[in-house]
């Protein structure tokens, strides 16, 4: 036997085993006839909660008897401070109820009634109205807010602590633009609206259910079928707004963003519903891939893992920069190479380099599932990716037709005999 030969066999029994020894769950090398793909290409809620993240302190403040206010812009885990003449004075970054001024060397600390005080003895009080105009769902495009949201509009002021855009009701917003999901007027013209709050150690946005749900991301037997991911426990994450489609408002991937910082394990339940109904609906086969994993340095720090169950069968590319065992029931996967968001996939067609961070899991008459996902010892924030079946797990060949058998010769007539 050839030493090629001999290499690849070896290569195959390993890889059937986990690290520590037990045997692993089947492969795939593709999908059948009856995979149904699914796409993610927009989402209707974004609003799965957590806690550990940043508590919101936009709004308007005063500070002692100084007659100027001071209103604090919040986006995400960040913002800036302005004086009453419009002017920035400083920015500020937030860690659960810590503020800190961005090369300023103070901190300060939220109570909470919306105090901040700060390690210099001044306290901000959070006013209850604000200073300036409050021009709350007036025309802002005819007084010369013509950007769509893309900044704030000094024209309309503050309305309950929160500065202003010039948005439209009818418009569609990508996640994380000034005007998705705001305070729209009731018309479909540009208005003045607040953003959505910025998130707080809850993360509730109100009237939203605690999930993100993606719709009509297949059609099975006539009905469109939703992707819902909600929270099993508790959920630590470091950046919420960072929550969503991975390219803006098109997909095609969903990110999910984890407090590396808190060692927790957060257990998120994947679930396909009806689009109509809300129940719950198997597919007989389709996959669900987990992206990118990968560390933010080589002593592991911020290690990306997960755990899952449930599934048919299984792809890890031969070579991968993933480390795959099992832990009873459950197959782990953790990182084993250094990355960021630099080299996340664009589409669902994966380079080598993708495809080696890259698991794909085929699952047949299923539509619930859950999967672990945690980052340890890290600094910040870790993003997890999901999606649809990619590049790593093509469709199965069809199988060559069988060749007809050849018709057997008809026998050849016997002679006449002679007269």
């Amino acid at each position: 036997m050839s030493s090629w030969i001999m290499s690849k066999l070896l290569t195959l029994l390993v890889s059937a085993f986990s690290s520590s020894g037990e045997p692993l769950p089947p492969r795939s090398e593709c999908v059948g006839e009856f995979n149904v793909d699914l796409s993610f290409s927009q989402i209707s809620t974004n609003n799965l909660g957590g806690t550990g993240a940043c508590t919101d302190v936009g709004g308007t403040y005063t500070e002692g008897g100084n007659p100027e206010y001071r209103l604090l812009q919040q986006t995400g885990c960040s913002g800036s401070c302005f004086v009453s003449s419009g002017a920035k004075a400083w920015d500020f970054t937030v860690a659960g109820t810590s503020v800190s001024i961005t090369g300023g060397g103070l901190t300060g600390n939220v109570d909470s009634s919306g105090t901040i005080v700060w390690s210099n003895g001044i306290t901000y009080t959070k006013t209850a109205t604000a200073a300036a105009s409050d021009r709350y769902h007036e025309d802002c495009w005819s007084n010369g807010c013509t950007d769509d949201g893309a900044s704030v509009c000094d024209w309309c002021g503050v309305h309950n602590g929160r500065q202003m855009y010039c948005c439209r009701r009818d418009y569609t917003y990508a996640i994380g633009h000034n005007c998705y999901a705001a305070d729209f007027a009731n018309v479909d013209q540009h208005r003045c609206a607040p953003k959505m709050a910025a998130t707080t150690t809850t993360t509730t946005a109100v009237g939203l259910a605690r999930e993100i749900r993606l719709p009509s991301v297949a059609t099975y037997l006539g009905k469109q079928v939703d992707l819902v991911v909600k929270v099993i426990g508790t959920y630590q994450v470091h950046n919420p707004s960072a929550n969503g489609l991975s390219s803006g408002r098109r997909g095609p991937f969903l990110k999910i963003n984890v407090d590396a910082k808190s060692d927790s394990i957060n257990t998120f339940q994947f679930q396909l519903q009806d689009s109509s109904s809300k129940q719950p609906l198997s597919l007989p086969e389709f996959v669900f891939t987990v992206l990118e994993l990968d560390m933010a340095g080589e002593d592991r720090r911020g290690r990306e893992s997960i755990e899952i169950s449930g599934f048919e069968s299984w792809k890890m590319e031969a070579g991968s920069r993933v480390e795959a065992s099992m832990r009873g029931s459950k197959l782990h996967v953790d990182a084993n190479t250094t990355g960021g968001g630099s080299n996340h996939p664009q589409t669902v067609f994966l380079t080598p380099e993708q495809a080696s961070k890259a698991v794909s899991f085929i699952f047949k008459n299923k539509n619930t599932w859950n999967i672990k996902a945690f980052a340890k010892q890290g600094r910040g924030g870790r993003n997890f990716l999901f999606g649809p079946r990619t590049s790593q797990l093509p469709i199965c060949p069809s199988p060559s037709p069988s060749p007809s058998p050849s018709p057997s010769p008809s026998p050849s007539p016997s002679p006449s005999p002679s007269p």
